[in-house]
């Protein structure tokens, strides 16, 4: 396994035969959000000879959050099931991740199997959004890079400043 150091405070390790692709751009997401993708990693082909049975992970940062945790979470799962369409077959799980508070959306839509884990991390949300084909070799792979990546998960989410006001 290799060991990322990336931008925002995360440390996660990926597997060796994995590409990095540090992003730092902006746009809108298919969980409904537009955040920062910090970085994406990309397994390589799961079914030799065939370029569409990779695996990938984003990296997503999501600074402007207010509200309640669960509700972004209802809101982004609302926002899945509009992208993927009402015959999307998912579940949800709370968990932590490094400490935090966490929930995970795992669904299969057609081709598209994912699974997205939100953290909250004091006041920010990252997202990681594991997402692969629904090829059977392809989906057994993503589910145990997942887990080993998702264990590895180490945050340490940047301070907002505290403007003094008189």
């Amino acid at each position: 396994m290799n060991i990322a150091s990336l931008s925002y405070g995360v440390s996660i390790s990926y597997p060796n035969d994995w590409e990095r692709q540090d992003v730092l751009t902006s746009g809108a997401r298919d969980y409904g959000r537009n955040t920062l993708n910090i970085a994406t990693f990309y397994s390589p082909d799961e079914i030799p000879g065939d370029t569409s049975s990779y695996n990938s992970l984003s990296v997503d940062l999501d600074q402007n959050v207010s509200g309640d945790f669960d509700q972004y979470f209802n809101k982004a799962t609302l926002a899945v099931g509009k992208t993927y369409g009402t015959q999307m077959e998912a579940h949800s799980y709370a968990l932590k991740i490094d400490g935090y508070d966490s929930y995970e959306l795992d669904f299969q839509y057609g081709d598209v199997k994912g699974s997205y884990i939100f953290t909250n991390a004091d006041g920010s949300v990252y997202i990681f959004a594991f997402k692969g084909p629904t090829k059977q070799i392809a989906v057994s792979a993503l589910d145990g890079d997942k887990v080993e990546m998702y264990k590895s998960i180490q945050l340490d989410p940047p301070v907002t400043p505290v403007t003094k006001q008189r």
